[in-house]
């Protein structure tokens, strides 16, 4: 007799316990307060595993909590805050991962951050983007104009000579063209139309065996292309590069053996790299270095530290990890008993699965007055 008004007493005070968190889930619906609703009917649920009205109640709180995250998160994102939309998002798809909206907008957000992250081309910040931009810069009154580009309508016959070129060049990018004196004019056909100007002048350049210098500001000089006056018109150039995230030593090594530099110093105080070598090494150096000084992929995690109660991890049904474990689990139930990996071979459509929703938790617990952000 003993025993049976025992288990009497047992059965009404779960019956208690759950007929307890069913009506504080429904006070927080009423109340709009949708995740305190799916925690309370989560707990319902795993102390009663086979109650409908309990499977219902939390059925319909995880689709109007998961309306509520996905409703905050759009109006986060069109402020452009996407990190907090993020988490919405994220939480939405927890309670409700068959929603396709749910998932274009969390596909949406997340390109959106890594567009926001990419501060400047390839995800350079602006300083890295103002070092690598003079590292291609040419020396100072020695640049040509970048926009200078051949008309389409113009066209060479076959009477046409290369002073003549180089001097239809000059006068459609408003340059001024200077001949060295051991230069001769010969007949050259190149078709221009729509070239910039130095592939224009590189095209001339290659078909009638001569090379162009910049020697002043907007002015080019036409020389034969011969060993001597390659020599002649060759100017050291003296330029330092800084680096960002390549090795210095390994950037010296390579520079010396893939660009043949001539003199490479390298300065280990402001890890930066003089080179001393002609114009042509000098810009191929600095194309090298915006090859490789990249950098190194990171993992970036954010992590928050809270204080908070341990009643309320058990009213959650929340259990905190012991050593050797993955971390705060929000428990799993199969009816009545815990899982195993037998009762994983055994289960059918008729057992009940009860998941936890960490996001959610972590939403509420960190709402607790009892809880504190260390």
């Amino acid at each position: 007799m003993g025993r049976r008004l025992l288990l009497i007493a047992v059965l009404l005070s779960a019956g208690c316990a759950t007929g307890s968190a069913l009506r504080a889930g429904q006070r927080a619906e009423q109340m709009q307060d949708y995740d305190l609703a799916v925690a309370e009917y989560t707990k319902a649920l795993r102390q009663r595993p086979d109650d409908r009205d309990a499977r219902l109640a939390l059925d319909r709180a995880r689709l109007r909590a998961a309306d509520a995250h996905f409703s905050r998160g759009r109006r986060l994102a069109a402020q452009s805050r996407f990190e907090e939309a993020l988490i919405e998002f994220q939480i939405a798809n927890e309670l409700n991962p068959a929603s396709a909206d749910v998932e274009t907008e969390l596909r949406r957000t997340r390109a959106s951050m890594r567009a926001k992250l990419a501060v400047a081309t390839n995800g350079q910040t602006a300083l890295e983007t103002l070092v690598a931009r003079s590292r291609v810069q040419p020396p100072p009154g020695r640049d040509l104009p970048d926009d200078a580009m051949m008309p389409q309508g113009i066209l060479t016959g076959p009477r046409t000579t290369s002073r003549e070129l180089y001097q239809m060049i000059g006068k459609f990018a408003d340059i001024n063209v200077i001949f060295d004196p051991s230069f001769e004019s010969v007949a050259a056909q190149v078709d221009l139309r729509g070239l910039s100007l130095r592939e224009a002048l590189d095209a001339i350049s290659a078909s009638t065996r001569t090379f162009w210098r910049v020697t002043a500001p907007r002015t080019v000089t036409i020389v034969p292309d011969t060993a001597v006056k390659r020599r002649e018109y060759q100017e050291d150039v003296v330029r330092t590069f800084y680096l960002s995230n390549a090795d210095l030593k390994e950037t010296t090594d390579l520079l010396r053996v893939v660009v043949d530099a001539r003199q490479v110093y390298a300065t280990t105080a402001t890890n930066s790299i003089t080179i001393r070598d002609t114009a042509e090494r000098v810009e191929a150096v600095g194309r090298l270095l915006n090859a490789i000084d990249k950098a190194r992929p990171e993992v970036v995690i954010d992590v928050e530290l809270l204080e908070v109660d341990r009643e309320r991890f058990k009213e959650y049904g929340l259990q905190i990890a012991s050593g050797g474990e993955a971390g705060i689990s929000g428990g799993l139930n199969v009816n009545e008993d815990g899982l195993t990996l037998r009762g994983l071979r055994s289960l059918s459509q008729s057992d009940v699965i009860v998941f936890g929703l960490p996001a959610l938790y972590y939403r509420l617990l960190k709402t607790d007055t009892n809880t504190r952000t260390l």
